[in-house]
């Protein structure tokens, strides 16, 4: 799913900005998972949530050096990743608030 976080060709170089650190992550989590990918405990999310802030944090620092624009929220960015790579990407949200009881998908 591509999230853009802007209208124009800004918007255009963060969703590729994203999309960027998505595969990077990718890479690295593929790399530690010793060829188990079905493998996810606790273990495993924290080392992703890990990955994810210091690929964040690196795209920041080459957007610094480029001219770009920070992300406007770095932890909305996380989560995303974070539901995107080991959860139920958009209905992550959904499922983890206790509030709503039934989703119904089209």
């Amino acid at each position: 799913m591509t999230h853009v976080t802007g209208t124009g060709a800004m918007g255009t170089v963060r969703d590729e900005r994203e999309q960027a650190i998505r595969a990077d992550v990718q890479a690295a989590l593929r790399r530690a998972s010793d060829g188990d990918e079905t493998r996810i405990g606790a273990q495993e999310s924290a080392h992703a949530e890990r990955v994810i802030h210091e690929q964040i944090a690196a795209a920041e620092r080459r957007a610094v050096t480029l001219g770009q624009p920070p992300f406007a929220d770095r932890a909305d960015l996380a989560r995303r990743l974070l539901a995107d790579l080991l959860g139920l990407g958009p209905l992550q949200p959904l499922l983890d608030d206790p509030a709503i009881e039934e989703i119904i998908v089209n």
